[in-house]
């Protein structure tokens, strides 16, 4: 009887972000009767190694010092013909493209390349590399709608068949789960006041993500809610700007930067709000994450966040930069916490339903099973 089919997942880095954290989860729910899975990365941060190597799952780095290197690019088409894996799949740009084309070469039985943002957004370069390689995956899966149909804009014969969609699922209910169990704990941590009203934001800083703008929607917040406090969790090139903006707009003290974090499923349940002013969002896990924990959640109405955030039912939808608009939110959660704790309520609901990790790996496994057999 053949054992387990060799998996290789390939990523750019192993920083703590949506799609790298989708990985980790995979990994944890991935059936190892039928899958032997590892884990490449081209660089960068290798923030989830020990978690994954935790699972038994072995890690490799490219350590590529450049973008594009051909000597990381090497040592995977090295690594492709030592590991000689059944089915390589890839997540974000780089890594799918990178896959595509040293994966073909190597005669990988199923390359399967994700398509973690919106086909707009990237650079020129970037997409048309995207482009050029689109053919050369076996499956191109997207993680939303509003994912796919960036890409078939541009290439219009995607709509001839059905897309291959599989949403980055999370582990909703051990989210629901650590928050639930942590919020004196975040709080006394964090120094928030049992009347504070405490707003967050989970993203890389970095424009797309909209943090400015939110900024700039807390301090008007503020001065008609004084006990308001906002945190914003992740790492990148803008924190130094936006440390400034914060104290510009006179919110010193009250605007709290806590960096990268692993436990941010934790932190969540010390927090009141979510807020999410994302000018582009191919899906959204870090919303998808604060919703499962049950905190109230106001997200730009732009690309696949409408697909899970329905107005007044589980969430509330702004226009993308519209500061005004993210006040007269804050300011009304502000005023009506136990409607909108209910909110709350019913997101978790539905996101638990609709967004579960366990279901998203079983898509992935039927769809190896299909092209091994098949390839």
């Amino acid at each position: 009887m053949p054992g387990p089919r060799r998996l290789l997942i390939l990523i750019n880095s192993l920083a703590a972000g949506g799609a790298e954290n989708f990985v980790l989860n995979q990994l944890r729910y991935t059936d190892r009767a039928r899958f032997e899975p590892s884990v490449c990365q081209i660089g960068g941060s290798d923030t989830l190694r020990a978690a994954i190597e935790a699972l038994g799952v072995e890690v490799f780095n490219l350590r590529e010092r450049r973008r594009p290197d051909p000597r990381s690019l090497a040592r995977l088409a090295v690594l492709l013909g030592r590991r000689r894996p059944q089915i390589l799949q890839a997540h974000n740009p780089y890594a799918v493209i990178a896959a595509r084309l040293v994966g073909r070469l190597a005669r990988v039985k199923a390359v399967v390349t994700t398509e973690q943002g919106m086909h707009y957004q990237y650079q020129p370069r970037t997409r048309n590399a995207l482009d050029l390689t689109l053919g050369l995956s076996h499956v191109n899966v997207f993680i939303s709608r509003a994912c796919f149909d960036a890409t078939a804009k541009q290439h219009p014969e995607l709509r001839r068949s059905e897309p291959t969609i599989i949403p980055n699922g999370i582990d909703a209910r051990a989210i629901a789960v650590a928050a639930d169990g942590s919020r004196a704990a975040v709080r006394a941590e964090l120094g928030i006041g049992s009347d504070d009203l405490a707003f967050a934001n989970v993203a890389r800083l970095v424009p797309v993500k909209g943090q400015r703008y939110v900024i700039d929607a807390f301090a008007q917040t503020l001065a008609r809610v004084p006990t308001a406090r906002l945190f914003l969790c992740g790492i990148g090139p803008l924190r130094e700007e936006l440390e400034r903006q914060a104290d510009a707009v006179g919110a010193r003290g009250r605007v709290h930067f806590l960096g990268e974090r692993t436990d941010i499923p934790r932190l969540l349940g010390g927090f009141d709000a979510y807020v999410h002013p994302a000018t582009t969002e191919a899906l959204g896990i870090a919303v998808l994450e604060a919703m499962s924990a049950g905190l109230p959640t106001i997200g730009a109405a732009t690309d696949a966040l409408p697909e899970f955030i329905e107005p007044e039912r589980t969430g509330w939808l702004v226009p993308p930069r519209d500061i005004a608009a993210l006040v007269d939110r804050m300011v009304w959660i502000a005023h009506h916490r136990a409607e909108a704790a209910t909110i709350g309520r019913r997101a978790r609901e539905t996101i638990t339903r609709a967004y579960d990790i366990q279901a998203s790996v079983r898509a992935y496994e039927a769809l190896y099973d299909r092209l091994s057999g098949s390839y």
